[in-house]
């Protein structure tokens, strides 16, 4: 939600739709269809920007309705606030998967020009007229800022901490006013927590591991090995083993997105710095791969049961899902139709890709004939994101904090059961599929905090005015 510069209307956005209404509830009005907008703010009389698809697109629309225009794509890139009523933007630009470690920039849009003022920080705010206010490691810091000449004139210093903040996410829960005044959340790093095993039963068990910010994570098919990404100065991928409680470090720079073959011999991830997919033997007989050249900035979402094929996601305009054949290094991709379609997964036999698409205007959970395609069907009946095909033929995916089970048949044709929850907790969402299933459908693997956050109260704080 943010305020009209009068403080006559509200602005706010749904799942696909950009609204405005008065403080009194009156005068309803949509404004624009939308798409995943994570920040809003409304310069002058007339203009909206928005940090639409998670950020990384920076777009301006009519506060009395249009068609948002684009003014700035980057996938590395967040928009966080509008300067010099329009002529340049605070952005945050991302170095791995913590936001604690990026860096805050001010794009100038006359002519793209991307300058680095602040290294270390996300989440900024221009506190007028001469300082901003950005999160770091669960504080809020501030630091002298002349907005003219647009750079950092002194050095930050903690003025709040223990403030709700998710460095993956990289939003903060803080917000003040021109007068002062300052309302948050007081809590923990949302971000940060332990990987725990939740039954069908609802009997939940943390693993001995350190609780750091992690990333997408990927059970090997013996449940015995954990794949996971970690945060930090150059994120990394840690293979976990379960029974001793040891690790190890896969090679690389800036890795993540780690998917463990069928076999569980090898484990396919990418690697941001060189710019590859990475395909590394962990099991000690499979035969290492060189790294392939992920020229699409593709992640990988699975393997196909024989290892040849590798499901992928990737996309500057829509995200559209593809199969990287191993052998020869080409790809099939799927026709999205202007649609987001993410996080393919192989049915077991191999015959079959399950997939999250918005193509009805809500994200909901997809099955087609693979490599045909001649057979598309909606399974979910409701929203679902993140499938994960068990080897028993179960399907699950993840509906806000639920999960949700179909039992599919694909022989002789394809069918379904009704989806039934079986799974509820509270957890970290992680960039990508934020979970994974044990083998035998029984069991439930989420980051999650141990003593979550009460994000009931909002602290209020008057004359609230930081002097670095």
């Amino acid at each position: 939600m943010f305020f009209s510069p009068d403080g006559g209307s509200i602005g706010f956005v749904t799942e696909n739709k950009l609204k405005r209404v008065a403080p009194n509830g009156d005068g309803l009005q949509t404004i624009a269809q939308i798409r995943t907008v994570t920040r809003g703010q409304w310069v002058g009389g007339d203009t909206i920007y928005l940090g639409a698809d998670q950020g990384r697109r920076l777009q301006r629309v009519s506060a009395g309705g249009g068609q948002p225009e684009d003014l700035h794509v980057n996938n590395n890139l967040a928009f966080l606030e509008m300067l010099d009523q329009g002529k340049s933007a605070l952005v945050m630009q991302r170095k791995g998967i913590s936001t604690d470690y990026a860096d805050i920039a001010l794009l100038d849009l006359e002519n793209s020009e991307l300058r680095t003022i602040l290294e270390g920080g996300y989440d900024a705010r221009l506190m007028a007229p001469d300082r901003l206010v950005f999160a770091r490691g669960g504080s809020l810091l501030a630091v002298p800022f002349d907005a003219e000449e647009g750079r950092i004139t002194g050095e930050p210093v903690t003025v709040m901490r223990e403030v709700v903040m998710d460095t993956v996410i990289g939003q903060a829960q803080f917000a003040f006013s021109d007068s002062g005044t300052m309302v948050f959340v007081r809590g923990p790093e949302l971000s940060r927590g332990g990987v725990a095993r939740i039954d069908r039963d609802g009997t939940q068990q943390f693993l001995p591991m350190e609780q750091r910010a992690y990333g997408v994570l990927d059970l090997d098919p013996t449940d015995r090995k954990l794949a996971i990404q970690v945060a930090d100065i150059e994120s990394y991928v840690w293979i976990y083993d379960i029974p001793s409680g040891r690790g190890t470090r896969l090679p690389g720079r800036q890795t993540g997105w780690p998917v463990w073959s069928s076999d569980g011999e090898t484990i396919g991830y990418n690697d941001a710095n060189d710019v590859t997919l990475r395909i590394e033997s962990v099991g000690g007989t499979a035969t290492a791969r060189s790294a392939i050249p992920n020229e699409w900035s593709a992640q990988i979402a699975s393997w196909s049961p024989d290892d040849r094929v590798l499901a992928i996601h990737a996309g500057n305009e829509n995200l559209s899902i593809g199969f990287l054949d191993l052998e020869d290094g080409t790809v099939a991709w799927v026709d999205n139709g202007g649609s987001y379609q993410w996080g393919a997964a192989f049915s077991p036999d191999g015959k079959w890709v399950a997939y999250s698409s918005n193509g009805t205007g809500s994200f909901e959970v997809w099955v087609r004939s693979y490599p045909d395609g001649s057979v598309v069907r909606q399974i979910s009946d409701g929203r679902g994101i993140e499938t994960v095909w068990s080897p028993s033929g179960e399907l699950f995916y993840r509906r806000g904090d639920r999960w949700m089970s179909v039992a599919i048949t694909t022989e002789p044709t394809l069918s379904w059961s009704a989806p039934r929850q079986v799974f509820e907790t509270d957890f970290v969402d992680t960039g990508g599929r934020s979970y994974d299933v044990s083998s035998n459908g029984q069991s439930l693997y989420v980051v999650k905090q141990p003593d979550p956050p009460d994000g009931t109260r909002v602290h209020v704080v008057t004359g609230w005015a930081p002097r670095p």
